[in-house]
């Protein structure tokens, strides 16, 4: 049982690095989407890829042990879903805050 375990925490090791090392370019991803999304005149409602991007990574960094991360996310997310006229500005905000994050 504790070989398969360990077994366990290796592979789960080398998924949490290749996370880590995809997390700046799907976080630059997020904000060049949401940036878009915001400065759109017909942004879709239902967010689009955008709410895609953010729910995918809010699960994802969430499991790997990135809790901040995971609840910008779900922000972000409720934010779309909410679609009310302090949406936009609580999303920016939001956005800078994951941008901390690509710096890290």
């Amino acid at each position: 049982m504790n070989n398969d375990l360990s077994g366990f925490q290796g592979r789960y090791a080398v998924l949490q690095q290749q996370f880590c090392n995809d997390l700046p370019i799907r976080l630059g991803q997020i904000i060049s989407t949401g940036q878009h999304w915001l400065s759109a005149e017909t942004a879709p409602a239902s967010g689009g890829e955008f709410l895609i991007l953010v729910h995918s990574l809010a699960g994802s960094a969430g499991s790997f042990d990135f809790p901040e991360i995971s609840a910008i996310c779900q922000q972000i997310e409720n934010a779309i879903r909410e679609n009310n006229p302090a949406s936009k500005q609580t999303i920016q905000h939001l956005l800078n805050q994951l941008q901390f994050f690509i710096k890290k």
